[in-house]
């Protein structure tokens, strides 16, 4: 998304359903995008989209505390870390 200049595009439309999303009071949305040292350690990864039953029960696990909770009062934050991460990763330090 980086090489073809999508980065921002896709902060756009996922700021736009967030803000849809978190309208309604019987909807939470979570988001664990900012958890770097899960979604970087490609070990936690099935194949290229899915991650392991061990990620996904730990989701759930925080799903719980609300940990990754998005709300009015957050949202915006997580829109902008995620998106210095991206634009900033070094993404050339994975071709080893």
């Amino acid at each position: 998304m980086k090489n073809d200049g999508w980065i921002d595009w896709h902060l756009a439309m996922e700021q736009i359903a967030i803000e849809e999303l978190i309208k309604y009071p019987n909807i939470k949305l979570y988001s664990f995008d900012t958890n770097f040292d899960l979604i970087c350690d490609l070990n936690n990864y099935k194949d290229q989209g899915h991650y392991g039953e061990w990620v996904n029960s730990w989701i759930l696990e925080q799903m719980q505390t609300d940990e990754y909770l998005l709300t009015d009062d957050n949202y915006l934050d997580y829109l902008e870390t995620v998106g210095s991460f991206y634009a900033n990763y070094d993404y050339n330090s994975l071709r080893k």
